[in-house]
């Protein structure tokens, strides 16, 4: 990573061997600072769930080297493709096993119930719709952020939430109970042992604290 003035701008990354899942988003283009005098580097190649091709802003950059699996590749920039990009050796692609089934009643994070602002989109939406790529707000600052990946993920499962309604608000927050929350004082602790009356940090910073209403145990996917 290369320091500018504005953060770390990349020009060499490697996320080759990983477990990755669905397309290149394309806002990855928007992380690299490519030139004659200061090519690139990107090597995806051993992502076994990877989809789609290579985004065509990425081939407008000055890559020396962009690598990635046939996929990704087909009718696209790549430099090279698969094991021929060299960062495997004999043994070839690592073999992972298969994640173990969540058990019953497992849940962690929010439920797919849970809305989220999304940029360029009127309103907020449910979280089951969001897709790699798009830009979600992670601060009471308008700042937004790609996402890159969804560490867990499920249709099926099924698994108990806390549904937290705030006064005045449109919708209410679903979370698993050790999830942690910001209260209103700046402090963060577990989903449950907030209690009703407590008040906690709102999403923007000119509204007043959000006063909890109404908690209740919810089943949710």
């Amino acid at each position: 990573l290369l320091n500018n003035n504005n953060g770390f701008e990349p020009n060499r990354l490697w996320l080759n061997g990983n477990r990755f899942s669905g397309g290149i988003p394309s806002a990855l283009s928007n992380q690299f600072g490519c030139s004659n005098t200061r090519p690139c580097w990107l090597y995806l190649e051993g992502n076994p769930s990877l989809t789609g091709r290579i985004p065509n802003g990425l081939c407008q950059k000055n890559f020396d080297n962009l690598g990635a699996d046939e996929e990704q590749c087909s009718g696209s920039c790549c430099t090279c493709t698969g094991l021929d990009c060299g960062n495997f050796g004999e043994e070839g692609y690592p073999v992972f096993p298969e994640p173990a089934a969540p058990p019953p009643g497992f849940a962690i994070c929010f439920s797919g119930n849970s809305q989220v602002q999304v940029e360029g989109h009127k309103g907020s939406i449910q979280m089951r719709d969001l897709k790699l790529g798009d830009r979600v707000q992670v601060s009471d600052s308008n700042k937004y952020e790609p996402i890159y990946s969804f560490g867990h993920y499920s249709q099926d499962t099924v698994a108990e939430f806390l549904k937290i309604t705030t006064a005045g608000s449109r919708s209410s927050l679903e979370l698993s109970a050790n999830h942690m929350v910001v209260m209103n004082d700046g402090r963060t602790i577990p989903a449950s042992m907030i209690q009703k009356g407590d008040l906690l940090q709102a999403a923007v910073t000119d509204t007043a604290a959000a006063k909890v209403v109404k908690i209740q145990k919810v089943q949710r996917k």
